[in-house]
């Protein structure tokens, strides 16, 4: 996929105009094929990120989620 078409997918895909403040930096990173690590609060957009990247990508997706209490 082209960088410069991610906001265009942004938009088709999900109706926002614009990313929230590191999601695109961890996207590009993972259609790079580099590893990431995305520890961000709640509400940043996680979600986002990882449906993002399962959208643009062949196979599976996984996510790891931890959550302490």
């Amino acid at each position: 996929m082209e960088k410069d078409s991610l906001e265009s997918k942004l938009k088709t895909w999900f109706g926002f105009e614009q990313f929230r403040m590191g999601q695109k930096e961890v996207i590009e990173s993972v259609l790079d094929k580099r590893n990431a690590v995305a520890i961000l609060p709640t509400g940043s957009g996680k979600s986002l990120i990882y449906q993002f990247c399962g959208y643009s990508t062949e196979g599976m997706t996984l996510v790891v989620s931890l959550s302490y209490r």
